[in-house]
This record gives structure tokens, sequence and C-alpha cells, in this order.
């Protein structure tokens, strides 16, 4: 999943997203399984999604007024922009 022309000084990783903030979708870099995964509970590319916790062992987010806990590993591998 690729999400527009983006500059790259703006994107990070969703590991390094703050609490509290909002951010949008913009690459995520997983299998075909795990995308048809994470898409089917609404967290695709171009999607805002907002932080509410950061832990040691992943995050807790908010998607589409739903919360959604990500672990580490998988938050290393998507790509967002404030």
């Amino acid at each position: 999943m690729t999400y527009r022309n983006v500059p790259e000084n703006r994107t990070m990783l969703l590991s390094e997203a703050k609490t509290k903030e909002e951010y949008t979708v913009v690459h995520c870099d997983v299998s075909e399984k795990v995308s048809a995964k994470l898409g089917s509970l609404g967290l695709v590319t171009g999607q805002r999604i907002r932080v509410l916790l950061t832990t040691f062992a992943g995050l807790i987010i908010e998607v589409k007024g739903s919360r959604l806990a990500i672990g580490r590993t998988l938050a290393r591998q998507m790509m967002v922009v404030p």
C-alpha cells in the first residue's frame, strides 16, 4: 500500500508516533494476508488514525471510532504523516 507523493522527510514510522496525535497512513510494508486483515479493520492507506496510548508492547489507536491494538513489530512496518 502506498499513498500519493508524500515527501519522505514528512513520513515517520507509526511506532514513533506521539500519543493523542492524529496521523494519516501512507504505506504498509506487510504481506497481502496482513494487508487484507488490516483493510477489514478499516486500517487502509489514506485513513486518518489517532494514537491513544503507547506502551513497550505496542500502541492503541483509534480507527473510524474503534480502538485497535497494534504490536510494535507491525507499527514499525507502517508509515504515517501528521
